[in-house]
């Protein structure tokens, strides 16, 4: 050692390399060889002589340490890489073959997969010299760096990325080489831990120092570091955990780089990570899964979550703008969200016994809501739009949901379980969580995009598992009551079934016989008139009235509700508990129940052709079996005798006139007018059939009674009595009626029952009689003059044209309020035909009508209002000009071939 150090001449110290090499590679005992190199400071001389002038000298001495490292003890090799600064120095590509493949050799033995060869490695300012060995023109120097490579599991066609990433630095592109390591399973993850050991390390010594760990750890280093860290559990919980650690000692700089890295999406995809714990759950359960990595310890990857999560709530704190719309733009929280939140309302949790576990994994499901919530609260409203494509409400409606199994099991309940379940349910597990999601639904519901997204065929599961739990929880629903005034007193799962509802409230009548079928509809539509009649709460209890009301308007449902004594009292007793409360959209909705039945009672047609061809069509289906049964059984006959008697009342009625007027709502007003002007026509119909049937006489009902007047009573035990006699006959094929004559409400006539029983005209005493209603339907019939929406325009005009005629007390109500020049407007409208037609009859009326005898027609100021209002509809019609007026003209001088509407009410 001492002469290959410093020998005098250079031929001796070249001897004495060679000497030293033959002696380590075939002597006896080399270890005590680099025992006495360890004792010795021959080392510094030997890293000037690799960085000396000869090649020759050179190449042996670093054939010496090459052979000490391979040699000796892992003592002498760990001493001698204190030499790999030099070795790096030294190594110059453009310089003598021999020198050059000595260093490199040199290189690749000392620069080894070790722990301390790695970290003198990361150590190195420029590792480049030798890298650049691989563009050589000789294959023995890019063979050397191929076998270098290899050691990492890394390839030589590789080497432009590699060296890419050691310009950087050299930790780096260790890093890196540990992204592409394909060397066998455990030697690779010993490779990555042992660097990500280094950077650990490191981070600590620049932690404990004055300046910190920001100059360390440079968006570069994360950006490498994590590809790497995400080949393993263990690292990426190191990972984690090592970002976590910069929370609690308040290093915001760097988990700002977490953010301008670009990596969100990393730690949104944490996440989507199981244990195998869960994954054997999940086959025992008989969902196959391919988890992307087989987590060992259930606990750390509970652990994991949780710091990942904290994490990106701090990105949200600090970034909560750009986080918002990366997050929305890339769809990562609600992907992973989805599968992570889904297995613990799907699946048991692995080792749920322990408290301490339970609470941990609560924990991590609140602050992922938590973190769901924060995303849509500060998203606008095209963001909101783009998270419930992603699916943002399926992943709240699996929350409130139960499992797929419960689900089917309370679907396949429906019809054939009504019972009480009170005592059957436990409590909601996770109210917590249940909550937050219900927020978020709600935020979302503000927008009618989140009502369409239950109406897709894609996702029907949702609705239908809706219904089914509310099926479900329907009679708990009527026992666990809350009040809204004190809102901790509502418990958890009305809120859900509020919610429920409310989502549910837009489906539409074709999408729910087309999904539902016309059975599990009648099922629902008894649930719903509970839930509307009992429940204190406003939000549930409007919710059911829209679904029942749309559900009535489909006549055999109706008839499944009113045929009952019992079912028709709860209809009125629900529709006069909600008259009793000052509320327009109420109104709107028994308006639509009371429409329904004065229709169905009428034979008017209610629902499109495209309804009634579906429900004859869903008449026929087992699950109809009860409709079927209850049309046998003179169910329609009895659904009207029962609404007569219970809704279609004229109480009601006034009352929902005077409702429509005041506070006043253009809706209520347009179908008040066509209420009116059915029951005028109706009533024509009935004083027409009495007179040409002069027995027997149609009985005068009061106010009490119903709308409808019947040519005689029939009691109920009649109707079931003649049912029998119906059935009787059908089972010797005698007398038997169609399944298309019951759906169009016909019945065979019998001694019980009359003929015109199902077509009753209807009685209007009450409304004609009445100054109080004939002043309020002319401030009505004038609002709706008024109106811009062409169909109130429409029944205005011909409600008002009958009612100055069969009112006695409309017209001196309405003289002094309509306007000339709104129907001398209406009669100016080229393209609307109906709407001219309409203004005519009503200019028509105005113009020729004769003031009668009476007390109230004789006052000046009412005379002078209708005269007025004469002369102006007269002398405006003269002076609508050629075009209009010889419209009319031709209409009635030749109605034929001129496209005039009604054309045979005009040949008549």
């Amino acid at each position: 050692l001492r002469l290959a150090c410093s020998a005098p001449l250079l031929s001796s110290r070249v001897a004495s390399c060679r000497h030293l090499a033959d002696l380590l590679a075939k002597g006896q005992h080399p270890d005590v060889s680099g025992a006495v190199l360890l004792r010795t400071h021959c080392l510094e001389s030997l890293k000037q002589t690799l960085c000396g002038p000869n090649d020759e000298l050179v190449a042996g001495c670093a054939e010496v340490l090459m052979t000490f490292a391979q040699k000796g003890s892992y003592e002498v090799h760990v001493h001698l890489l204190q030499s790999l600064e030099a070795v790096v120095a030294a190594l110059d590509p453009a310089g003598g073959p021999t020198r050059t493949t000595a260093l490199a050799d040199l290189f690749v033995v000392l620069a080894v997969r070790t722990r301390e060869a790695l970290d003198a490695v990361a150590e190195l300012s420029d590792v480049s010299p030798f890298l650049r060995l691989a563009q050589s023109n000789f294959a023995s120097r890019r063979e050397i760096v191929q076998r270098w490579l290899e050691g990492f599991g890394a390839s030589i066609y590789e080497i432009d990325e590699v060296s890419m990433a050691f310009r950087q630095s050299s930790l780096c592109g260790l890093l890196d080489l540990g992204t592409r390591c394909t060397l066998e399973p455990s030697k690779a993850q010993d490779f990555r831990r042992s660097m990500f050991s280094i950077v650990r390390r490191r981070i600590d010594t620049w932690r404990a120092s004055v300046f910190g760990i920001t100059e360390f750890a440079s968006e570069h280093l994360l950006a490498t570091l994590l590809p790497m860290c995400e080949l393993q559990p263990d690292l990426i919980a190191g990972a984690v955990c090592l970002f976590h650690s910069c929370l609690s000692h308040n290093e915001t700089i760097t988990l700002d780089r977490l953010w301008t890295g670009g990596h969100l999406e990393w730690l949104c995809k944490r996440l989507a990570h199981k244990s195998r714990a869960q994954a054997s759950i999940m086959e025992a359960g008989g969902v196959a899964t391919t988890p992307m990595l087989a987590w060992e310890g259930h606990l750390d990857l509970v652990a994991t979550h949780a710091m990942a999560l904290r994490l990106i709530l701090s990105m949200f704190s600090q970034h909560p703008d750009e986080v918002t719309a990366e997050a929305v733009q890339r769809g990562c929280i609600v992907k992973h969200w989805h599968g992570h939140l889904a297995y613990f309302c799907h699946h048991a949790w692995p080792w749920r016994e322990k408290p301490e576990m339970e609470e941990a994994m609560g924990a991590v499901l609140i602050l992922a809501m938590r973190i769901a919530e924060h995303l849509v609260w500060e998203s606008d409203d095209n963001q909101q739009r783009q998270l419930i494509k992603q699916g943002m409400l399926t992943l709240c409606c699996t929350m409130l949901l139960p499992d797929a199994g419960s689900q089917d099991a309370m679907w396949a309940a429906i019809g054939s379980d009504d019972g009480d379940r009170a005592g059957t349910d436990p409590p909601l597990p996770m109210p917590e969580v249940k909550m937050i999601a219900g927020t978020i639904i709600v935020r979302l519901m503000q927008l009618p995009e989140a009502y369409s997204f239950f109406q897709d065929p894609k996702n029907l599961r949702l609705p239908v598992a809706m219904l089914s739990q509310l099926h479900h929880w329907w009679r708990l629903l009527l026992k666990e009551q809350g009040s809204a005034s004190v809102l901790v007193t509502v418990p958890l799962r009305e809120r859900i079934a509020a919610l429920h509802l409310a989502l549910l409230s837009r489906l539409t009548i074709e999408w729910c016989l087309v999904h539902l079928g016309l059975g599990h509809m009648q099922v629902f539509c008894a649930a719903f008139l509970d839930l509307w009649r009992l429940h204190p709460n406003v939000v549930l209890r409007h919710c059911a009235l829209r679904l029942f009301s749309s559900f009535c308007q489909l006549h055999l449902l109706f008839v499944s509700v009113m045929a009952n004594e019992s079912g028709a009292r709860a209809v009125s007793e629900a529709v006069h508990r909600t008259l009793g409360i000052w509320d327009m959209r109420e109104l709107r909705h028994v308006m639509r129940l009371v429409i329904a039945g004065l229709s169905h009672a009428l034979r008017m047609p209610v629902m499109p052709n495209h309804i009634v061809e579906a429900v004859a069509k869903g008449i026929r289906e087992p699950a109809a079996a009860q409709l079927r049964e209850l049309l046998q059984l003179d169910g329609v006959t009895r659904a009207n005798l029962n609404a007569n008697k219970h809704l279609l009342l004229p109480r009601f009625l006034i009352q929902m006139l005077e409702w429509s007027e005041h506070p006043g709502d253009a809706y209520s007003k347009a179908w008040s007018t066509w209420i009116v002007l059915t029951l005028l026509h109706h009533d024509d119909a009935r004083m027409g059939r009495i007179s040409s049937r002069p027995s027997p006489v149609a009985k005068q009902q009061s106010a009490e009674g119903g709308l409808m007047v019947f040519v005689d009573d029939v009691e109920e035990k009649h109707l079931l009595r003649r049912a029998k006699l119906l059935a009787e006959q059908q089972a010797v094929a005698l007398n038997k009626p169609t399944l298309d004559d019951a759906l169009k409400g016909k019945v065979i006539a019998s001694p019980a029952v009359d003929v015109e029983l199902l077509g009753p005209g209807c009685h209007t005493t009450w409304l004609q009689g009445s100054p109080r209603l004939g002043a309020l339907l002319g401030r009505m019939t004038i609002s709706c003059l008024g109106s811009e929406w062409r169909e109130s325009q429409l029944l205005a005009c011909a409600a008002s044209a009958r009612l100055i005629a069969e009112h006695p007390h409309f017209l001196c109500h309405a003289a002094g309020a309509m306007d000339a020049s709104v129907l001398i407007r209406f009669a100016e409208q080229l393209p609307d035909k109906l709407l001219r037609l309409v203004s005519l009859v009503l200019i028509a009326v105005v113009a020729s009508y004769r003031l009668p005898l009476k007390a109230q027609n004789c006052s000046s100021a009412f005379l002078m209002a209708f005269y007025g209002l004469q002369e102006q509809v007269i002398e405006g019609i003269a002076a609508l000009g050629e075009g209009p007026y010889d419209v009319i003209a031709r209409w009635l001088h030749e109605p034929n071939g001129v496209g005039a509407p009604c054309e045979e009410d005009f040949r008549c």
